[in-house]
């Protein structure tokens, strides 16, 4: 398929969705309290990750996408919400689960280096039947299904064949 073939496409994302927030800064100094760096923050700037990445990469590339992934009802879910629909996502999609937060990766860095990553990731069971009647709802208008697996909880729910089942009417 070449990009030309692929303008126009509903192309139907599947996966594990994260917010990345990046903290750039300086070190100058130690802190007194312990004998770790001190970064004066200079920037931060949010990139969403996993699936909602390739969902935007489809957007910016001319495709239609329909993003299916869970996120928690907390403000780093709104947040990533809102960047991927800035992006040109479809977001009717998402499951927004109370009981789970939405996974975030917070990375700082100073002159080019990454000190230190820190994972927010209160990883929560999916309710199947959710993810399939979302699914159902979706999947025949797709032209094209992408998965993409992080291997946090979207694709452990669902199998393969689920999809397949939903989409071609197939059955194992």
């Amino acid at each position: 398929m070449d990009l030309d073939s692929f303008v126009g496409k509903r192309i139907l994302v599947i996966g594990d969705v994260m917010l990345d927030k990046y903290i750039v800064g300086t070190v100058n100094r130690i802190s007194p309290e312990a004998p770790v760096q001190v970064v004066d923050v200079k920037s931060e700037k949010y990139i969403p990750r996993g699936a909602a990445n390739v969902a935007s990469n489809v957007a910016s590339l001319g495709g239609i996408p329909v993003l299916v992934s869970m996120i928690g009802d907390d403000v780093i879910g709104k947040h990533l919400s809102s960047e991927i629909k800035d992006n040109g996502v479809t977001i009717d999609g998402l499951i927004i689960d109370k009981n789970c937060a939405t996974i975030q990766k917070v990375r700082i860095i100073a002159h080019q280096q990454q000190l230190v990553r820190i994972d927010y990731e209160q990883l929560s069971k999916i309710d199947v039947k959710v993810l399939i009647d979302k699914l159902s709802n979706i999947i025949v208008q797709a032209d094209i299904i992408l998965v993409s697996d992080a291997k946090n909880y979207i694709i452990q729910a669902i199998e393969a064949k689920s999809l397949l089942n939903a989409r071609c009417g197939i059955t194992y």
